[in-house]
């Protein structure tokens, strides 16, 4: 297995809210860039999109760890590699929460050398998306 770590993010709201907001795929509708990601249909604990020259994905939210991991899974299998994708939180001060993608990836060696540096780069720009996010606040 292969890891493929984000840069770390910054989020301004507490690890609840970020979690809250991450474990419903439903809240990713307006966020999904239209032209690396066609087709993106979701549900709470469920999406499916395409990405040009890979394909069709499904993937599902296998685990959820109040209020600090979200590991999502692919459904079926229809993806060019088998991987786990991880979403850690954690909040290191009021309204200062870090989150971090882990890509856990079965590749072979031409796999890893081939597009280890691009899904990298996909990870981190998936950080500077979500630390951009402001989350709306819950009122109690």
């Amino acid at each position: 297995m292969t890891d493929i770590e984000s840069k770390q993010g910054k989020i301004k709201a507490n690890e609840e809210q970020v979690f809250e907001f991450l474990a419903d795929l439903r809240n990713l509708d307006n966020y999904i860039p239209q032209d690396k990601v066609q087709d993106w249909q979701s549900q709470e604990d469920s999406c499916s999109f395409s990405v040009p020259k890979v394909g069709q994905l499904s993937l599902h939210i296998a685990e959820k760890t109040p209020f600090n991991l979200i590991k999502v899974e692919p459904i079926g299998g229809a993806t060019p590699f088998s991987f786990k994708f991880f979403i850690q939180i954690k909040q290191v001060a009021e309204q200062d929460t870090r989150i971090k993608l882990t890509l856990r990836a079965e590749l072979n060696v031409m796999m890893k050398t081939m597009f280890k540096g691009p899904l990298k780069k996909g990870l981190d720009q998936i950080i500077d998306t979500l630390s951009g996010f402001t989350l709306p606040t819950k009122e109690e």
